[in-house]
């Protein structure tokens, strides 16, 4: 198993960095959601780093969401950009080897609560 702690997804919107959802995904220039991938993969692939000789045909991987205020947030689309970015990583790192459904056989999203904004993502191996 590969445990890791990681910001949350951003991007910068008139000067200031701004939690990336789903909504402004799939709205914000191409240009900005493909700078904020590939600055998200870096971050990534900087803490799989330890981890690239572990190898996995097939995983499950779960993401724990933390926001630092108790406003009301939509953690599926939270989740569904740290998925598309870190799954995206995780093939890069060569730890799985696509991001299809043959080899990531589950994706579960929880919420963890209030602190320092980030997600601790759980990568299992299935058998």
């Amino acid at each position: 198993m590969i445990r890791l702690t990681l910001p949350l997804p951003t991007y910068v919107k008139a000067g200031r960095q701004k939690l990336l959802t789903m909504n402004d995904y799939r709205n914000i220039h191409y240009r900005v959601s493909a700078e904020a991938k590939r600055t998200y993969k870096e971050i990534a692939w900087a803490h799989l780093r330890p981890h690239r000789r572990k190898h996995y045909d097939r995983v499950h991987i779960h993401y724990t969401i933390f926001f630092e205020t108790n406003h009301r947030k939509d953690i599926g689309n939270v989740g569904a950009v740290i998925d598309k970015f870190f799954s995206d990583a995780l093939v890069d790192a060569k730890i799985i080897p696509d991001d299809c459904q043959r080899n990531i056989t589950a994706i579960s999203f929880e919420y963890g609560g209030i602190g320092p904004e980030r997600v601790e993502i759980d990568i299992k191996e299935v058998a």
